[in-house]
């Protein structure tokens, strides 16, 4: 064990570490489940290495310190780590070349013994331990595209054993195909519920979700569109959430908690990478200038605010179909789009049933609906790599499209394509919805409206019809009876 001299006598090494001497370079600090110990990950040289800091003696003791790479590490309940670790000697290119297993995956670190809970060419991170130590939580990699290390994010959730065994898919994220992503899962103290970061597509913000444990796809939003935050970690009671956000006229990134019972919100001090001790009296985080630091946490000292809650689906009209019609033939010419499918609606929606026929991967074109003013401003089609897709315009015109996973080319089932104020909301049957977040505003559409099943005129890709059947397709405004609403706040914390 190698110590680390704060200052020249142990009871002042643990008020530097709390003051004014922090352990520099250093970040992602969590209480051991005792409160005697932090552990953290510091950068050494151009890579991240973990430790713990006896806070009675000021002494590190090394749990990985290279080669690679050590990261994220947390805590299990009888004073173990897990965390992730790996050390790629090879271009991501030259791993898939040469089917190379190197990747990020989630070790084991107790009494000094290490085991690997994970292995393969993924990015395992961001683990944590339930309450009960039985099971390991993670982002992951696995499970995309083109498995490996060079895609966008980490767009799947993942449990596994702790005493070892194969790892479950728990949660996609939404927009795993837009380039979402989801990071950082924990466990409720009372093991109900799961908070975890989101994002729902590339150039969204990042937003902390909500769900019980046994419904992961049925989640509510807990921060708004307006604060991108991460990093959630509970308070030992269960009630409140520490995590990373930035609001408007914040410095910078700021350490926040929620009470998710009361609905409120307080901002705590500027930093990130908040974790409360395990009697709720301490919180450490990371500085702005890269330092790990203690500090006093009082409730009453907070300057607690009502949280603003995004509501989009509190005053839902129930749907209205404006024109529906059954074993609808692709092609054929442009036709008026119904009276009231419109931008002035809160709600639109598209939906269609439809057998794919064992078609082949390529663009293929359900639905087009179009403005004088907005070419192609609602389409529901699968790209050019077979994904179901929803695209509509942004208020400047450009485009907010969303998707979902891959279909069985022998598919029959539903899709539905929504634009719900400024969310863009695919369903597919068999998958959960996916979201996108369009601008604010909305699409000026005074001409001509006109609408085409399957081929949308012109030349190359975008004439291309849908090959399959389409059993029936619905034009409607309001939102549709086929997709549940998301819960919200006040439902999972009365």
């Amino acid at each position: 064990m190698r110590c680390i001299v704060i200052q020249s006598c142990m009871m002042a090494a643990v008020a530097s570490f709390a003051g004014g001497f922090p352990l520099e370079k250093a970040s992602c600090g969590v209480f051991s489940p005792d409160g005697r110990s932090v552990a953290f990950q510091q950068e050494q040289d151009g890579r991240l290495a973990v430790g713990v800091l006896r806070l009675d003696t000021g002494c590190v003791e090394w749990v990985e310190k290279g080669p690679g790479n050590a990261f994220h590490p947390a805590w299990t309940p009888d004073g173990g780590l897990v965390y992730a670790c790996g050390h790629l000697t090879l271009s991501a290119y030259e791993a898939r070349k040469r089917n190379s297993d190197e990747g990020y995956n989630i070790r084991l670190w107790k009494n000094g013994v290490k085991k690997d809970l994970t292995h393969g060419r993924w990015r395992d991170s961001t683990p944590s331990v339930s309450p009960d130590g039985r099971t390991v939580w993670f982002a992951t990699t696995r499970g995309a595209a083109r498995p490996g290390l060079c895609v966008q994010g980490n767009n799947y959730m993942y449990s596994c054993p702790i005493e070892g065994g194969e790892a479950t898919l728990r949660r996609t994220s939404p927009g795993e195909r837009s380039g979402g992503g989801v990071s950082q899962p924990v466990q409720s103290p009372d093991g109900r519920f799961l908070a975890w970061a989101e994002v729902d597509v590339c150039g969204d913000v990042w937003h902390i979700m909500c769900a019980r444990v046994e419904d992961l796809d049925r989640a509510c939003r807990l921060t708004t569109t307006k604060m991108p935050s991460y990093a959630p970690r509970w308070s030992p009671d269960g009630r409140r959430i520490v995590f990373t956000g930035c609001k408007a006229g914040d410095p910078g990134w700021c350490v926040y908690v929620m009470d998710v019972y009361a609905g409120t919100i307080g901002r705590v001090c500027e930093g990130r990478e908040g974790a409360f001790s395990p009697d709720g009296r301490q919180i450490v985080y990371e500085t702005t200038q890269g330092s790990l630091v203690l500090r006093p946490f009082e409730a009453d000292k907070v300057p607690w605010e009502t949280l603003e809650e995004e509501s989009p689906f509190r005053d839902v009209s129930a749907e209205k179909v404006l024109w529906s019609a059954e074993n609808v033939k692709p092609g054929g010419p442009a036709q008026p789009l119904p009276e009231g499918f419109n931008t002035s609606a809160k709600t639109l929606f598209v939906r269609a049933r439809i057998a794919a026929g064992n078609r082949k991967i390529g663009f293929e074109h359900i639905f087009c609906g179009s403005f004088k003013e907005h070419s192609h401003a609602f389409q529901l089609y699968f790209e050019g790599k077979g994904l179901p897709y929803w695209a509509t315009r942004h208020s400047d015109g450009t485009f907010a499209g969303v998707s979902v996973k891959q279909l069985p080319k022998d598919f029959e089932g539903t899709m539905t394509g929504v634009r719900h104020g400024d969310m863009c909301i695919i369903k597919v049957d068999g998958q959960p919805a996916a979201t996108s977040l369009a601008p604010n505003g909305l699409m000026q559409c005074l001409g001509p409206r006109t609408f085409t099943v399957g081929p949308v005129g012109g030349e190359g890709a975008a004439s291309r019809p849908f090959k399959g059947r389409i059993d029936k397709l619905e034009i409607g405004v309001g939102w549709p009876s086929n997709l549940p609403l998301p819960p919200t706040r006040k439902e999972f914390f009365k």
